[in-house]
């Protein structure tokens, strides 16, 4: 009867600590959203990242906006040298 008392209790203990990482989870999961995001003005996708002198220059795909699907339209180009500020 002890054996199944504790097995109870330790699924008790399991569910409450399953519950627990969940919550801290999902907080953490909103906390880290993109604070500072590059691109926030329209769609872009798949950037590539490359390296020249002291820059970082990012490449993303763009989409026309109206598109129901994939219809790349164009790419653009961003670059920074502190990662802080865009150009």
């Amino acid at each position: 009867m002890r054996f199944i008392f504790c097995s109870a209790l330790n699924l008790k203990y399991l569910c409450n600590m399953q519950r627990l990482i969940t919550i801290i989870l999902l907080f953490c999961a909103t906390r880290m959203a993109a604070q500072n995001p590059i691109i926030n003005h329209m769609y872009s996708a798949d950037p590539s990242a490359r390296v020249f002198g002291d820059r970082l220059w990012l490449y993303p795909s763009h989409d026309k906006d109206d598109a129901l699907s994939f219809s790349m339209e164009d790419y653009h180009a961003y670059s920074t040298s502190d990662m802080r500020v865009w150009q």
